[in-house]
């Protein structure tokens, strides 16, 4: 069996270097390393390195596939109709997703100030007045007069993400305050409590 599954990974992958083991219960030691890393440290190939985690972990561990590169990304990024979203599922799940905390504040600061893929009011509707115009969220996506007063503050020279694959609870930077129907719903990344939101219904 395992034979067989070497034989079908390497027929459609040159290799493991595209891999990440983010969480390995029982020996976090390798957590944040690349598989050809562990497999060095092992003294065995990739293949054997990941499939001694598996067994090791019992089947629990964690990995994270990087498949698309840092240009295709930026690219993707530029084109006027692409959006910026997240979607990470639930914190309460272990080894989430960093974008959760840091999809935004990310586009921001790394996109933005930093590697300059767009402006940022540009960045800023892809975020908000776009998505909500393709949806049809008639009250959202605008500073105006009979919109929902729902405002991110944030400080253009300092936002950035922190959380990583390995470590996802690291909270953003630079992001000031949060206002949900006009309720402040977050203050440095960090929530209140109030809960200003509600469901949303696309008008058809």
């Amino acid at each position: 069996m395992v034979a067989q599954i070497k034989k079908e990974y390497y027929e459609k992958y040159a290799d493991m270097s595209w891999l990440m083991a983010v969480r390995c219960p029982g020996c976090e030691e390798f957590n944040g390393m690349m598989v050809p890393e562990i497999a060095e440290k092992m003294g065995v190939d990739e293949f054997e390195a990941a499939m001694e985690i598996t067994r090791r972990t019992k089947d629990q561990a964690l990995a994270v596939f990087f498949s698309i590169c840092e240009e295709d990304v930026q690219t993707v990024m530029k084109h006027p109709r692409v959006m910026i979203c997240t979607d990470s599922g639930l914190k309460s799940r272990p080894g989430y997703h960093p974008r959760m905390r840091g999809s935004f504040p990310r586009a921001l600061g790394l996109y933005v100030r930093e590697k300059k893929v767009t402006s940022l009011p540009e960045m800023i509707r892809k975020m908000t007045s776009m998505p909500a115009a393709v949806y049809g969220l008639k009250t959202k996506g605008l500073i105006w007069e009979g919109f929902d007063a729902d405002i991110c503050i944030f400080d253009p020279n300092t936002i950035i993400d922190k959380a990583t694959f390995v470590d996802p609870d690291q909270r953003a930077e630079g992001l000031d305050y949060v206002i949900v129907g006009g309720k402040i719903a977050a203050v440095n990344a960090v929530a209140t409590g109030e809960l200003g939101g509600t469901m949303l219904y696309r008008e058809v």
